[in-house]
């Protein structure tokens, strides 16, 4: 087989540990392996398949209580690195109104843009 491509049921083995791992973050710290294979319409066995070997490789973790699960200290490896603060100064204030009071700011769109990218 050529390196790179899947075969068999490969493809749909890592669809359903993908789901399990959306489950677990949608559903929150605490979710049991029932609950995961309940809101996806997975067997119970293949849920704990899968989810044993996500926690093998530390992607989720059991909770200490052993009640649920957790995502695990590999997920934060595919997360971006937060953003550093952007350097210079912040936007300006808005001038006063003539009547003294403060008007809303109104802030560009490509400010704004600007504001997000690193």
């Amino acid at each position: 087989m050529d390196e790179g491509r899947f075969g068999g049921r490969q493809p749909q083995a890592v669809r359903n540990a993908l789901s399990v791992l959306s489950a677990v973050a949608r559903l929150g710290p605490g979710v049991t392996v029932k609950q995961v294979s309940n809101e996806l319409a997975m067997p119970a066995a293949t849920a704990y398949r899968i989810i044993a070997l996500l926690v093998a490789e530390e992607y989720l973790v059991r909770l200490p209580d052993l009640r649920g699960l957790a995502l695990g200290a590999r997920m934060e490896e595919l997360l971006p690195a937060p953003a550093a603060p952007a350097a210079g100064p912040g936007p300006a204030l808005p001038e006063p109104a003539p009547d003294g009071t403060t008007a809303p700011s109104r802030v560009s769109l490509p400010t704004r843009l600007q504001a997000l990218t690193p």
